[in-house]
């Protein structure tokens, strides 16, 4: 049995650490109203933690860390381009907000569901940070949920697609994931209800139940929407059945708080120099295969960095492996996306076409190619890309892939470098392929689909 002491350096290092269709379900007036409320429900929450969030900027404990913050993480990186030291503030911002977000769900018992990795937006005529730390994938609802392992939980919702990407990754005393459990491993009901117990009684997904291990402290919910002309987020209400109050509820906020942002400056300060910046730039190798203690079981992921002029584009080319999504987004230095709304900066395999051979070409660089899978930088010369397969087979029935290959050449040879098939646009063509990316579904976790006036 964990004590106090060990229960809250373990929390504080979940909540601190850096993270990374078809079939669908029969719907009814009543489960649409009943979805709407959960989005309603979910939404209000989401906002109470923010609220806390703000507050939380205010007070000597934050601003202490966030200072430490600061220097660690510049000291860790060194000295950079005018044009990426001009974004260290924001992607500050990002970090610290993100580390309020972890700590107010902490804070929470009964546990709520807390979103994390988000857009700036405002609030109550305030603006809120973003919290995108830790190279986020914007197809991605990343949710935060405090576990005591000594109580017992239910999780309960519905799918507006029967076959929808989530999991559900319990993290151990290391930060490390200690068990992996997909949608697909549960028994949702024939119109996509489910209700799942979590507790450290015996059971099975098949069950419908999570084992929580004595070492769990938290859950991350990672919640895949790749096709943003119609996916729709899961809502889920998460009720603790059993249990004491767990302590770290009791310990003053901003106190907790700060060592939650002291804890994420430690691993970026780890982890930045290692994985991306001591890579070659414009070359991007075939991915790893991250063991199931460090990401989503059947992933693969390539890491890289690109180096570009005005004049440059690098040519990626990809080969899916069998995989069921793949997803490509650019950050800067410092790990943040752009505003992937306004600009084609993270692409994925349904907004973007395949080639004859169902391989992937896309060109990457700062100014628009004419080219239909055209990567946007965000107008920046120099950054991260992060490369994730999804719900890859066996390792035998993966044939040729996944992989990836690369090509830096000049944006005037372009015509002579890619092959016919792959898609020109004109700038109308182009703004309509923008246009569609205004309905973002990670956004539709927000306001769009709370209906004023509904409630539990």
């Amino acid at each position: 049995m964990f004590t106090h002491r060990v229960l809250t350096a373990a929390t504080l290092a979940f909540f601190g650490g850096m993270l990374i269709p078809s079939g669908a379900s029969a719907s009814s007036p009543a489960l649409e109203r009943d979805y709407r409320i959960g989005a309603c429900d979910t939404f209000r929450t989401q906002q109470r933690i923010e609220r806390i969030a703000l507050d939380l900027l205010k007070t000597p404990e934050v601003r202490k860390a966030r200072a430490d913050a600061e220097r660690q993480w510049r000291a860790a990186v060194g000295p950079a381009s005018p044009e990426m030291d001009a974004l260290f503030p924001a992607a500050l911002d990002e970090l610290v907000f993100d580390g309020l977000l972890r700590a107010a769900a902490i804070a929470q018992d009964p546990p709520v569901l807390v979103s994390t990795f988000n857009l700036p937006h405002r609030l109550d005529g305030r603006m809120v940070p973003g919290s995108r730390f830790g190279w986020d994938n914007p197809d991605v609802i990343y949710g935060k949920i405090a576990i005591d392992p000594d109580a017992s939980y239910v999780i309960s919702g519905w799918l507006p697609r029967r076959d929808m990407q989530l999991h559900f990754s319990l993290a151990d005393a290391s930060d490390g994931i200690s068990r992996n459990v997909s949608m697909r491993d549960l028994r949702p009901d024939a119109d996509g209800r489910f209700r799942i117990t979590l507790s450290k009684a015996e059971g099975s997904p098949a069950d419908n139940h999570i084992r929580i291990d004595p070492t769990t402290v938290g859950i991350t919910l990672r919640e895949t929407l790749a096709d943003w002309r119609q996916d729709r987020p899961v809502y889920m209400r998460i009720e603790k059945t059993g249990g004491g109050k767990s302590p770290l509820s009791q310990r003053p906020l901003p106190v907790l708080a700060a060592g939650v942002i002291t804890g994420m400056a430690a691993d970026i300060a780890r982890w930045q120099p290692t994985l991306y910046a001591n890579r070659p730039a414009n070359v991007i190798r075939d991915p790893s295969f991250p063991t199931d203690k460090q990401g989503l079981p059947n992933q693969a992921m390539s890491l890289g960095r690109f180096l570009l002029a005005d004049d440059e584009a690098l040519i990626i080319d990809v080969a899916l492996g069998g995989a069921r999504y793949f997803t490509m987004p650019v950050t800067n230095i410092w790990g943040v996306t752009g505003d992937y709304r306004a600009s084609p900066s993270s692409l994925n395999d349904r907004q973007t076409l395949a080639n004859p051979d169902g391989s992937f070409t896309y060109v990457l660089s700062s100014r628009d190619p004419g080219i239909y899978n055209w990567l946007s930088t965000n107008g920046w010369h120099e950054g991260h890309l992060t490369l994730r397969w999804q719900e890859l087979p066996p390792e035998g029935e993966r044939g040729t892939g996944p992989s990836v290959r690369t090509r830096l050449v000049k944006l005037a040879d372009l015509p002579s470098m890619l092959p016919a098939h792959v898609k020109r646009v004109t700038p109308a063509e182009r703004a309509a392929q923008i246009a569609q990316r205004q309905r973002y579904p990670v956004g539709l976790w927000g306001a769009e689909q709370c209906r004023k006036g509904e409630s539990r």
